[in-house]
């Protein structure tokens, strides 16, 4: 059992070596992985991953000061984010854009540019990488690049009939999927969805 137990800690060692940053996150009830931040040394935001965005924001509802980010017409460049030990400098950052529970604000993918992001939920770490990992046992699914965001294509079965769309990664979102204006109109959804759940 030890012989088992000490395989089983060099393999997650060396998956761990492997990764150039590690940075962990806290995950919220409501799904959302928050990131501890220090923006341009002082202010202290706990912030949102958003995987729909590549740059970062401050919600108007923020529990915590953000008084050190100059805004101009609701934009603010230039500025440094650090958590833990990594510092990521030049980073736009957008006023009063609206977040998820207990974020401060949101941070995208811009972070990740040019390398590749693990989401390690078991874990609550993101582990970066500058050349690809080891990726047996995982199944490869095409993803759409488009403006900023990445969609992934889906078949919908709605009254007998297969439609495809496709679908935003959204990892700020504690429901399931949402159908968008688009994909929705004309195809009478409230009348041939079955509800299961109503909220207001």
């Amino acid at each position: 059992m030890n012989k088992i137990t000490a395989l089983l800690l060099l393999l997650f060692s060396f998956s761990t070596i492997n990764a150039q940053e590690i940075i962990p996150f806290r995950m919220t009830k409501y799904n959302n992985l928050i990131v501890k931040t220090q923006v341009n040394n002082k202010d202290s935001l706990d912030l949102m991953f958003q995987i729909a965005m590549e740059e970062a924001s401050v919600s108007p509802e923020r529990k915590r000061s953000a008084n050190h980010i100059i805004f101009k017409d609701g934009i603010s460049d230039g500025n440094t984010i650090t958590t833990g030990k990594n510092t990521y400098r030049d980073v736009r950052l957008f006023d009063n854009e609206l977040t998820g529970h207990e974020a401060d604000g949101k941070i995208g993918t811009g972070i990740f540019k040019g390398r590749i992001f693990k989401i390690d939920y078991d874990n609550h770490r993101f582990l970066v990488y500058e050349t690809m990992p080891d990726l047996k046992g995982y199944q490869t699914v095409t993803l759409v690049y488009r403006n900023g965001q990445l969609f992934i294509q889906a078949e919908n079965v709605i009254d007998g009939k297969t439609i495809t769309g496709d679908f935003l990664l959204q990892s700020g979102y504690s429901g399931g999927i949402i159908y968008s204006n688009a994909f929705a109109d004309g195809k009478d959804l409230d009348q041939k969805l079955k509800s299961l759940v109503k909220k207001h």
